[in-house]
């Protein structure tokens, strides 16, 4: 019989810039490392025979937490990656929710039948992801694993093992929850689903979004964004300053502007803020945050490796909170920098 840790990746920038990260490239949140670290101290004292990620860097991030201090290879396998969600990556939830909506509730709460444009549907990406546990159970029978992985397919797989399809009886996985399962003669069974005792609740994801899962239309937690040019911004919402040969975008909250992101025209590989601007009742809810979600995005499509702020009054203390570095206020933005090697790296 093979032990089986099956860990979601700890909070990335899509959990919360609130953008649909599928099989988007991206990175761990300065809160998602230190997530790590609790996760790190949870299985300080459990053996751990072979670590397994997604390929996907927000995952293989998080498997640190096992395979440096434990000292072992890093297997990363595609079949560990998160759902393909086609036309849909990289998308502001608020977009989706707003235009998509019967999609989105289908994503949430259906995913069974979900799909949109060019997406992996339900049967196709869970059973990738059981030939990929059950072959690592495999390779290493009689041991335990450890395999890191994504929100919607370890739902989906677990749904699908465990529950008939039938999400309702699934609980919700926090970031970097753990689930313990065994795999004996090709079946897999469970002690436990998606536990995130070893978080603190100021460190929980789950817990630090609690304000919008509460309200009863979830499309009030997301943003969309227009270009200015197309919206008439309320006096008590400042402009910031623009680059004639960069572009303004407005935030959009049900309809209504509530934000401004001005993006500048990039300086080679590093990608430029020049300010932004949110409706004060709206700060210290994270939307700055989706500010900034909005010059990632930009910039990386642009390819753009860093990115630098130009000094100034940012929204909910995000140039801090993201370690914009120095004198410069610069930081990598590059989810494709790290050498995996072929064991652990510290």
């Amino acid at each position: 019989m093979t032990e089986i840790y099956l860990i979601r990746h700890a909070e990335a920038e899509g959990n919360i810039f609130r953008r649909l990260h599928g099989q988007y490239n991206s990175l761990l949140t300065p809160r998602g490392h230190q997530q790590v670290k609790c996760l790190e101290g949870r299985f300080e004292n459990v053996r751990i025979d072979g670590c397994f990620a997604s390929d996907l860097t927000r995952a293989s991030l998080t498997a640190r937490a096992i395979y440096v201090p434990k000292g072992l290879r890093l297997h990363r396998d595609k079949r560990f990656r998160e759902v393909h969600v086609g036309a849909w990556e990289d998308l502001p939830y608020g977009y989706l929710d707003n235009f998509e909506e019967a999609g989105m509730w289908a994503f949430n709460h259906d995913p069974l039948h979900w799909g949109c444009d060019g997406s992996e549907p339900f049967d196709v990406y869970t059973q990738r992801f059981l030939e990929g546990m059950a072959a690592a159970a495999q390779e290493f029978d009689g041991g335990t694993v450890a395999i890191f992985g994504h929100g919607a397919v370890i739902r989906g797989t677990l749904m699908r093992l465990f529950f008939m399809n039938d999400l309702e009886k699934l609980p919700y996985s926090d970031n970097t929850g753990v689930s313990r399962l065994f795999y004996h003669n090709g079946r897999f069974t469970y002690d436990y689903l998606n536990d995130n005792s070893h978080i603190p609740e100021a460190l929980s994801t789950f817990y630090i979004q609690k304000w919008w899962r509460e309200k009863e239309l979830r499309k009030e937690s997301g943003l969309y964004f227009l270009p200015l040019e197309s919206c008439c911004l309320p006096k008590e919402l400042p402009r910031p300053e623009s680059d004639s040969r960069g572009q303004i975008q407005a935030a959009m909250l049900c309809g209504r502007p509530v934000g401004v992101v001005s993006l500048g025209r990039p300086e080679g590989d590093t990608g430029v803020i020049l300010g932004m601007s949110l409706l004060p009742e709206l700060e210290g809810r994270y939307y700055g945050d989706q500010l900034l979600g909005c010059a990632f995005s930009f910039f990386r499509k642009q390819g753009c490796k860093q990115l630098r702020a130009v000094p100034g009054r940012y929204p909910d203390d995000i140039l801090s909170r993201y370690e914009f570095a120095g004198e410069s206020y610069k930081r990598s933005i590059d989810a494709e920098c790290f050498d995996w090697g072929e064991s652990y790296a510290p």
